[in-house]
């Protein structure tokens, strides 16, 4: 004759208390504290989020695009407080013998050289050190061809090659 094995329970105090319709006294705290820990790891997320956002927004102040000269769109120009970024729509290419420079042309007052520029491939291009005084008043962009170094004058001797749609503050 052959007995079915027994089920030996052991006592645990969880499961008392779930038979008897009440969780342990810890229980609650720890979905508590759990609970709280998401929230919190959910506001720093948040946060973090919103201040990438605003740094964003704050840092690009126009976006302007440079024309040639059938007005079709050359280069998307983003300015940001010290620094311009290029995107060229199409391959630029110059000659050994020259350099493009940057100009901003200002109502009523000569243009204000911005610096050289390196021949722009499909990638974009940077400029470090833009004045953000040379810009404040400036109306347009214009990229002129100059001879090697850039104008050595200070006011533009070469063709314009590109210029720019009207920026706005």
């Amino acid at each position: 004759m052959s007995t079915a094995p027994r089920l030996t329970l052991y006592h645990n105090p969880y499961y008392s208390s779930l038979r008897q319709g009440t969780p342990p006294a810890n229980a609650a705290k720890k979905t508590a504290w759990r609970r709280m820990s998401v929230w919190v790891y959910a506001s720093l997320l948040i946060g973090v989020l919103a201040l990438i956002v605003i740094w964003q927004n704050e840092r690009l102040q126009r976006q302007v695009m440079l024309l040639d000269a059938n007005a079709r769109p050359v280069i998307r120009v983003d300015i940001y407080n010290d620094y311009l970024k290029m995107y060229p729509q199409q391959a630029i290419m110059t000659a050994k013998s020259s350099d493009l420079e940057l100009w901003a042309l200002q109502d009523n007052a000569s243009p204000v050289s911005l610096g050289l520029i390196s021949p722009l491939t499909e990638d974009w291009a940077g400029i470090n050190f833009v004045q953000q005084s040379s810009l404040k008043g400036a109306r347009q962009l214009a990229i002129t061809l100059e001879q090697r170094g850039g104008a050595k004058h200070g006011q533009p001797q070469g063709p314009t090659l590109y210029i720019s749609t009207p920026l706005r503050e």
